[in-house]
Parts: structure tokens; C-alpha cells; sequence
């Protein structure tokens, strides 16, 4: 696909990023990469879903590090996983001695001061090219990871291109590429990274289906057919079900037999791709019985005290929180951010608000509409998540980042004069660029 040059520019800027997050983050120092690493090993080892290991995640894993290390992700669905499952095999076939075989212990520094000492498992090397030299293939399943980020800025821009952005749709893209957390996320080994890519892969075509005329059916197939591998990639995707369904009825020229029809195409599909999973592998029917024990509400979670620190923490582990959460970058890094893109949310929920009536006639305030939606979707899921497990991750939100960034930029975008668009623009994509390497800085003089 050709790309234009400033979107050629952020995407090679974000491989750049990504490789560097990839090699400087210690192995095993990104949340939960142990077990998502345990979990694509078992895979490529079977090619089934893996078994219930019978080890429980814990809030104290510094005291229980056989659970720390164990395959305790083994509930998700096992799609997320297969891409990088493919690689592990590939590498463990040509060359086996790249892999690590086994996970460092845990560093006893830790525990006590995980700020002073922000190492989880002890470091077997002072710098990064020691601590490679036998296990990096681990390295090469991080740039595979990281490469599904692309999806995410590739669909960003599309989706700003359709709302006739006038050249914001680059500073959209770019708030995707450069977001600190982001590049921090992607350059490492979980489910999360296909996941992301299917969720912003689904609201192109949900945008798509607001301006296509002519393929409606063929838009509908393949929102049903991305929308089921969604949810055979991470079960959070289930918030993209009423994004799909509300694309279909949404356009006015549409009749009701056709939004039925639609409707059921997009249902049919997925429900026929994740039934043959679950019909096919009992592990899968195990795995999500227990992920349907686990969401049960905690008495501890309906009393303020409990949530209290959740909104600080959700919005420092969206933009910049590293390693297990304890390596955080100068607040005020992330005060202008999201200041940033709290006036650019409110600006364009301004400019939605006043052409409301004109929602028949103008596909952008559909399609911001479906954005938003999706956005309050993915927000109100994580709210009920910590309902059962307290885990302010502003990662979660990263299934709806397309939203995050086009929402937080578009109204902006409307309200500036021509002039000034560009400068601003470039201020904007300055500052997250600038902010990305403050925060891979950081993460530096943390760990070395």
C-alpha cells in the first residue's frame, strides 16, 4: 500500500522507537511478559490451547514467584498468541539457542523499594548487548509484536482522512506512534499487540461502512470476520460487538431490511468463527468458564476508598508507566499530554453537539459518533473489570486508541484557523515525540 511521506515518516519514526524499546527494556521487565511468553511456548509445543496450569494470580507476587513466572495467562483465547507462536517455532527449528529456556530468579531488591530497585528478576548483565548475547530470539518475538502497532497508525490516519482532517489526520497518527506507553506495550511479547491491530482493523471498516455505497455486504462480511477473530485474540474485544451492530444501522440510507440483513451477516460470521473454537477444543471451554468465574464484583470494589487511586493511576499507565508499574516519568510530562487531548476531546465533542442535527447528511458525526461510542465502550469495560480485579491499566484502552487519538485531535483540528493549523499540528507531534524519548530516557536510567 503506498503511503503518503509524513505518514511514511512516523511509521519508519515508530519502528525506530519500537526497536529501541525492544532492546532496552530487560527481558521479562514488561507486565506479565513471563506469562505471556509461557503461553505462545506451550503453544507452539502443541498447537492447542494450553491447560489450566492450577497456579492462581496473586496481588503479592513478590512472595510467589513460581507465580510470577508460571503460564497464568492461559485463559485467554489462544489466536492472540499464534502469530508469535509461528516465530517461536520457526526460530526454535533454525536456530534453538537464541531462546531462553528458563526465567532469571527474582532480584530480593525488589519488594522492599521497587523504585529504587526496579529490576522484578535479577539482571544477568550491566547492558543491554550482554544481556541479548544468548536469548535473542526473545528480542526478535518483540519486533514481531510491535510490527501490529503499524495497524493501529496506518488505521488512525485512514479514519482522519475520511472525517477531512486537512492534514490532522498526520498529528493522529503521530499521537499513536509517539505515546510513550504505546511503543512501550507494543515492543513486547502478549496478545495485546493483535489485538489492538483487530479493534482499529474493525473501526476502519465500521467508518468504512458509513460512506460505502456500493459494498455494503462485502464490508459487513468482513466486519463479522474481524469482529470473531477479535474475540478469539483477547475476550476484551466483546466491546466491539455493539460498534459493529450500531455501524450497520447507522447510515440513513440504508432500509430496515437491509440493516437486518447486515446485522445478521456480522453476527452469523463471528458467531460461526468462534463457535468452531470453542467446539473444537475443550481447553478453550474450560478457560472460558474460569474467565466468567473471575469477573465476579469484589464487596471491596463498591466503597470510594477502593477506587479512589484508580483514575490518577489509569491515566499514568495510559501515557507513561513502565516496567511493573514502577518506573514513572516527571508528572508533568503527562499533565500536558493530557491536558493536550483533554481540550481536543472537549472541542470536538463541542463541534459534534452543534451539528447533531445535520447526523443524516454529514458522515462525519457518524463516524465521530461510532468513535465515541466505542471509546465509552472500551472505558465502561475496563470500569467493570476492576470491579473484579483492581489493575488500573491504561492499556486496556489501547483496543480503542484509534478513538483516543482522533477524538482528542479532530475538534482541535475544526476550531484553529488555517494558519495555525500546521504549526500547532507540528507543536503537537514535537511534544509527543519529545515525550516518548524523555520516557525511553527514563526507562534507561532505571534499568542501567
Amino acid at each position: 500500500m503506498h503511503l503518503p511521506r509524513p505518514l511514511l515518516v512516523i511509521t519508519l519514526a515508530y519502528g525506530v522507537l519500537i526497536i529501541l524499546y525492544a532492546a532496552l527494556v530487560p527481558p521479562w521487565e514488561t507486565p506479565d511478559e513471563p506469562a505471556h511468553y509461557r503461553y505462545l511456548t506451550e503453544l507452539a509445543g502443541r498447537w492447542r490451547p494450553p491447560n489450566d496450569p492450577g497456579i492462581r494470580q496473586t496481588d503479592r507476587f513478590c512472595k510467589d514467584y513460581a507465580f510470577t513466572t508460571s503460564n497464568y495467562e492461559w485463559y485467554h483465547p489462544a489466536l492472540g498468541y499464534l502469530p508469535l507462536a509461528v516465530v517461536y517455532r520457526i526460530l526454535q527449528l533454525l536456530v534453538p539457542r537464541s531462546l531462553p529456556a528458563e526465567i532469571p530468579p527474582f532480584n530480593p531488591l525488589f519488594c522492599p523499594d521497587p523504585f529504587a530497585y526496579p529490576n522484578l528478576f535479577r539482571a544477568e548483565a550491566p547492558h543491554p548487548f550482554k544481556i541479548w548475547e544468548h536469548q535473542w530470539g526473545l528480542l526478535i518475538l518483540r519486533w514481531t509484536s510491535a510490527l501490529w502497532g503499524l495497524v493501529v497508525i496506518i488505521a488512525t490516519y485512514r479514519i482522519g482522512r475520511s472525517l477531512g482532517m486537512d492534514g490532522f489526520e498526520v498529528v493522529a497518527a503521530a499521537w499513536v506512534a509517539f505515546l510513550p506507553q504505546f511503543s512501550f506495550i507494543s515492543a513486547s511479547v502478549r496478545n495485546d499487540t493483535l489485538n489492538n491491530a483487530i479493534s482499529a482493523l474493525l473501526f476502519l471498516l465500521a467508518v468504512e461502512m458509513q460512506l460505502s455505497w456500493k459494498h455494503r455486504n462485502r464490508l459487513a462480511w468482513l466486519m463479522g470476520l474481524t469482529l470473531g477473530i477479535g474475540l478469539l485474540t483477547k475476550l476484551t474485544s466483546v466491546y466491539l460487538i455493539p460498534v459493529a451492530l450500531l455501524a450497520a444501522i447507522l447510515p440513513p440510507s440504508s432500509s430496515t431490511k437491509e440493516q437486518i440483513r447486515l446485522t445478521i451477516q456480522i453476527i452469523a460470521t463471528s458467531i460461526i468463527i468462534t463457535a468452531l473454537y470453542y467446539l473444537l477444543y475443550p481447553e478453550a471451554r474450560a478457560a472460558l468458564a474460569y474467565t466468567k468465574a473471575q469477573m465476579e464484583i469484589k464487596p471491596q470494589s463498591l466503597s470510594w476508598t477502593y477506587w479512589k487511586p484508580f483514575f490518577p493511576l489509569l491515566i499514568d499507565l495510559f501515557f507513561a508507566r513502565f516496567g511493573w508499574a514502577n518506573i514513572p516519568v516527571p508528572s508533568w510530562w503527562i499533565q500536558i499530554a493530557f491536558g493536550e487531548w483533554i481540550l481536543g476531546m472537549i472541542l470536538s465533542l463541542y463541534h459534534m453537539v452543534r451539528s447533531l442535527r445535520r447526523w443524516r447528511e454529514s458522515s462525519h458525526i457518524r463516524i465521530l459518533f461510532l468513535l465515541l461510542f466505542g471509546l465509552c465502550l472500551a472505558f465502561v469495560g475496563v470500569i467493570r473489570y476492576n470491579f473484579s480485579h483492581f489493575q488500573p491499566q491504561g492499556r486496556f484502552l489501547f483496543p480503542a486508541l484509534v478513538s483516543c487519538a482522533l477524538l482528542g485531535t479532530w475538534g482541535l483540528g475544526a476550531t484553529l484557523p488555517k494558519p495555525a493549523r500546521f504549526w500547532i499540528g507540528l507543536g503537537i507531534v514535537s511534544f509527543m515525540l519529545l515525550f516518548n524519548l524523555r520516557a525511553l530516557a527514563t526507562i534507561v536510567s532505571a534499568y542501567y
